[in-house]
């Protein structure tokens, strides 16, 4: 069985989703089925080969990646995190399937996915992590704070309000690459060949739970979310890559 690259089975699949059962029109659909046989036809593939990428052991390599940085990692950030792996098309690793694989040592978070998207997850992870260290450091000098409980709760509360803006500026450019390119079928697609490959090798993905109530820092809250906005984030990957 040929092995298809994985840029362009994403463009077969998708091709293959367009049909009358999923809205699309009789004409579409047609058209959509020339396209996909003239596709297969060039590159010397079969049907065969398209339906065994979704079977274990025909799906593309799949890595686990970590971000491990000279510095603690900031706390503190799970939106962010999770933002992160919603962009990438990648899965943030449970702590229990870290331990259960030994998987200490690629640092924290883990991410599981392509090798391309696991390598650009745990990148811009770094960068961010950076970016909110400087950023906290120059709210807290600036800042005179009554004891160490309130320089604790404010740099919760700067945290978070940096991670949430960042995990709203991910998903609104993720989203707008998705519209502009037309390629929603794929991140579908590209989504469900992760998760199987997960869930055969036992990879189990975070789960975001609400916190507990926090004294509020309004001021701290929305220096992060100020702070949020001028992360350069980069443009976006291939999603078929």
């Amino acid at each position: 069985m040929a092995q298809i690259p994985d840029e362009l089975a994403g463009k077969l699949h998708a091709l293959r989703e367009r049909t009358r059962d999923r809205g699309c029109t009789e004409a579409e659909a047609l058209a959509a089925a020339s396209i996909l046989q003239e596709l297969l036809d060039k590159h010397g593939f079969s049907l065969a080969d398209l339906d065994a990428m979704r079977r274990p052991g025909g799906r593309p390599e799949m890595v686990y990646g970590g971000v491990r940085t000279p510095f603690r990692p900031v706390n503190h950030t799970a939106e962010m995190v999770m933002a992160v792996a919603r962009f990438f098309d990648v899965i943030w690793v449970n702590q229990t399937t870290v331990n259960k694989h030994k998987l200490w040592a690629y640092g924290e978070p883990v991410y599981f996915g392509l090798p391309t998207d696991v390598e650009a997850a745990v990148a811009l992870n770094v960068v961010i992590q950076r970016a909110m260290r400087d950023s906290w450091d120059v709210f807290r000098k600036a800042r005179t704070f009554p004891n160490l409980y309130r320089q604790t709760l404010a740099a919760k509360w700067f945290q978070w309000g940096m991670s949430s803006r960042i995990m709203e500026r991910l998903d609104a450019m993720r989203e707008h690459f998705v519209k502009v390119r037309n390629s929603r079928a794929l991140v579908v697609l590209k989504s469900e060949i992760v998760a199987a490959a997960a869930k055969d090798n036992g990879v189990v993905g975070v789960q975001l739970v609400s916190g507990g109530k926090l004294e509020y820092d309004e001021a701290a809250y929305g220096a992060g979310t100020a702070a949020g906005e001028l992360v350069e984030l980069g443009p976006r990957p291939r999603l078929a890559a």
